[in-house]
């Protein structure tokens, strides 16, 4: 029975040192509990910056999307734009064909008065047909300014 003394004081000591080493582990243990806590705190600002930075990133979305709808405007304004070009086009090369008609008249003209003149050598006669080329050229101005004014009113309630 001599040993149960001893063996005793083994279970005591084997008790005190594992209560010992349960304390250390329930302390290293509370500095992992730290550090958890301390991690879930650092975490949570993260939340707290990754939420800003969604509702900011929302606001520049918001921003690109009106962009997207005012540059989907301008592109419908350009497209009108280039058909109403093109109908000027088509109006100007009118306008061209008509001047070229009525040049194509006036230098017929003008050869029939050169012939004339050619054969009608005085002064009187030279004189009148000055003064018919006057009117007439008065009058083929007139045609040219009306024509032209037209285009330009066409062309202001164009714009």
């Amino acid at each position: 029975m001599e040993q149960e003394p001893h063996l005793r004081e083994l279970i005591l000591g084997l008790a005190s040192d594992m209560n010992r080493q349960f304390a250390e582990m329930r302390e290293h243990l509370g500095r992992h509990d730290v550090q958890f806590a301390e991690m879930r705190e650092h975490l949570g600002r993260h939340d707290v910056q990754f939420a800003a930075m969604r509702e900011h990133l929302g606001r520049h979305d918001v921003q690109f999307a009106a962009m997207r709808e005012r540059l989907g405007k301008h592109d419908a304004q350009f497209a009108e734009m280039r058909e109403r070009l093109g109908k000027h086009d088509a109006q100007f090369a009118d306008l061209r064909l008509h001047f070229d008609i009525t040049a194509e008249g006036l230098r017929h003209e003008i050869g029939i008065l050169a012939e004339s003149i050619g054969s009608m050598a005085t002064k009187e006669s030279v004189e009148a047909l000055r003064a018919e080329m006057r009117t007439e050229f008065e009058g083929v101005r007139v045609e040219i300014r009306a024509a032209y004014a037209s285009l330009d009113r066409r062309i202001g309630k164009a714009r």
